[in-house]
């Protein structure tokens, strides 16, 4: 008992000193982070965009297919922005990327003063830079951060990463649940109008702007593609990708379910108010923050394979408040135990499979690992929308379970740890060759 006390008093010096002592290009990466994920991929836009479509007079068929869109974008342009990552450099990608995201958030607002006949269409195209936007700087964070850490601060340095999304998302919701209400009021108009989400959705686009000045205030490194590395003959362990990639489409169908039809399922189906779904939304990424920082305790007892499978199938028992009860207490119950639960997968499943691969690949594999959760998201929209149109959301949650469940079991089997050592052990080979 002592001595498992003295070990994680010892973890948690060991955390806290890592965190204290990140380099400057580190910080001004989590500074970025922090506003995109209160302006765009936790916060305001992510709440507020399906509502911002309800309120437009689209159905639930509709907003499946504008998410769907957006996932399938992404998808589709991982791989050539990993490629990109490698021609041009991954931190100047992920500047342009940024801007991407500014240019399609600020468009998604003009979709109430298009004409009827092409506003779907608008809203449609609005996605595509925001997806690209998103392809360039996911695909290329991963190679970013190996590039400016050492190994032995990267597992914390990722989960401060994971944590700050959901913890910047938590104010975003809180922000994006109220500001509605007050834009209502000063215009004179009710919540049932689409006018009070526009001017949120325009401060979404706004504060991207700084995120792009603090990734452009940091240095280039050259530790991430040397000249040796480019020129080492190490073969494309393609077999190690495709299971990375199966897995990891599978895994994410819990999220993806939760993060397209989370709002919709409240509003338009529980009819819950959007201050209510805001701060559902926001205890959920409080909390999922909280989670990724516990990342390296978890790692440190559970090891990255038994953490990945284990969170995995934690997050299928997850669904079950919401496949058997139809409140908004069950509802918020499981969005926050998925966020929480993937908060602690994706960081760990970055490191896991940046670290099977050597330094040439790691772009090639963040890409096929980006494009099959991206697929999963695009899949998700396009069949939830559908099933729960013809069938019921409970319907779709426990078809979601399902298809993680294989994830998990995929994973564990497929990365057992003596395949898991014999892979990080080439790829460590190759880098010192």
């Amino acid at each position: 008992m002592v001595a498992g006390r003295q070990a994680a008093t010892e973890l948690l010096h060991d955390y806290l000193t890592i965190v204290r002592t990140l380099n400057r290009d580190v910080l001004l990466y989590l500074v970025s982070g922090a506003l995109v994920g209160f302006a765009s991929s936790s916060g305001i836009y992510n709440l507020l965009l399906n509502i911002y479509l309800l309120r437009l007079g689209h159905d639930v068929g509709l907003i499946g297919l504008v998410n769907a869109t957006g996932a399938g974008v992404y998808a589709l342009l991982c791989i050539p922005a990993g490629i990109m990552g490698r021609l041009w450099g991954v931190r100047t990608m992920i500047i342009v990327g940024l801007i991407f995201i500014a240019v399609g958030n600020v468009m998604l607002p003009f979709a109430e003063f298009v004409e009827a006949g092409w506003q779907t269409w608008w809203i449609l195209l609005a996605r595509m830079p925001r997806a690209f936007g998103f392809a360039l700087t996911i695909v290329n964070a991963g190679p970013f951060l190996i590039g400016i850490t050492t190994r032995f601060e990267r597992t914390h340095v990722f989960s401060v990463q994971a944590a700050i999304w959901p913890l910047a998302g938590f104010g975003g919701n809180l922000v994006g649940g109220i500001l509605p209400e007050l834009f209502a009021s000063l215009m004179g108009v009710t919540l049932d109008s689409p006018a009070p989400y526009r001017y949120p959705l325009f401060l979404a686009a706004l504060l991207i702007v700084p995120a792009i000045l603090a990734v452009s205030s940091t240095r280039p490194s050259t530790r991430q593609f040397e000249d040796n590395d480019m020129d080492c003959e190490t073969p494309f362990p393609k077999e190690a990708v495709a299971m990375v990639a199966i897995a990891g489409f599978c895994a994410a169908s819990t999220i993806a379910v939760q993060q397209t039809f989370f709002n919709v399922y409240m509003d338009d189906f529980l009819g819950e108010s959007t201050p209510v779904i805001g701060a559902c939304a926001a205890i959920a990424m409080l909390v999922s923050g909280i989670a990724a920082l516990t990342t390296p305790f978890i790692v440190a007892s559970m090891g990255q394979r038994g953490t990945i499978v284990i969170s995995t199938l934690l997050a299928c028992a997850a669904l079950l408040p919401v496949i058997f009860f139809t409140n908004w207490i069950a509802a918020g119950c499981t969005y926050i135990l998925i966020q929480s639960l993937a908060s602690v997968r994706f960081p760990t499943m970055t490191i896991f499979h940046q670290e099977i691969v050597p330094s040439r690949w790691r772009s090639t594999m963040s890409a096929v690992s980006s494009m099959a959760i991206g697929g999963c998201f695009m899949l998700t929209g396009t069949v939830g929308g559908q099933v729960i149109s013809n069938y019921s959301y409970p319907t779709l949650f426990t078809f979601t379970a399902l298809v993680s469940i294989a994830g998990a079991v995929i994973f564990g089997c497929y990365f057992n740890p003596n395949r898991t050592l014999h892979l990080k052990t080439q790829a460590d080979e190759a880098e010192s060759q």
